[in-house]
């Protein structure tokens, strides 16, 4: 039997707690260790530094976009890559490729010439958005454990195969460029696992 190791960890806290004392919390006297918690759990948002939280994403997004937005390109480069990063580990995929494809457009509209890792990263930045959208459909929306973990079991299967062909597309220009990049290798093979076609492709 081949072993199946995760690829990816969905975490959902759906817990209800009560108060453990009879008939609940009567609204009398101190309140309950569940009550404390609750209360302190609604009070932690407001105390997130998205400066020095960097698992905080969904706070830096909002941080950046209450930023005015660079005007000269290097800047706008920057700033566009930098929120498209963020809204990648948000979990918001669809507007994350929005910022990668502009700030690749500005880099070919001004003629910049970025540092050769700061451009691989940020082409990969875009492939893994591209795998993500694919990792959604088929792993989240379609609730299809098979899907999520390695190797990958697409067989019949009928959800969108956009996310993973897009990414096919942008590690093979990743390796283009750098062929000897293990991690887009790595991710090109998952690529067409997902679509059925590994080891043949």
């Amino acid at each position: 039997m081949i072993a199946r190791w995760p690829l990816i960890l969905l975490l959902g806290f759906g817990a209800s707690c009560g108060d453990a004392r009879p008939g609940g919390s009567s609204g009398a006297g101190p309140p309950s260790g569940t009550e404390k918690m609750a209360r302190l759990l609604a009070e932690l948002p407001a105390k997130v530094d998205p400066v020095a939280d960097r698992f905080a994403s969904a706070a830096r997004v909002a941080a950046l976009r209450e930023r005015p937005s660079p005007t000269d390109p290097p800047s706008r480069v920057q700033y566009l890559a930098t929120l498209g990063e963020e809204l990648l580990r948000a979990g918001h995929t669809d507007e994350s490729l929005v910022q990668f494809d502009a700030a690749l457009e500005l880099i070919a509209e001004a003629g910049l010439q970025p540092p050769e890792e700061y451009f691989g990263t940020l082409l990969e930045q875009r492939a893994i958005a591209f795998f993500r959208l694919w990792q959604e459909q088929a792993c989240v929306e379609a609730r299809r454990a098979e899907s999520c973990s390695l190797p990958l079991n697409v067989a019949g299967t009928s959800f969108s195969e956009d996310g993973a062909r897009a990414a096919i597309e942008a590690y093979t220009r990743i390796l283009e460029r750098d062929p000897a990049n293990l991690r887009a290798r790595w991710m090109l093979n998952l690529c067409h696992m997902a679509l059925g076609g590994y080891p043949d492709s």
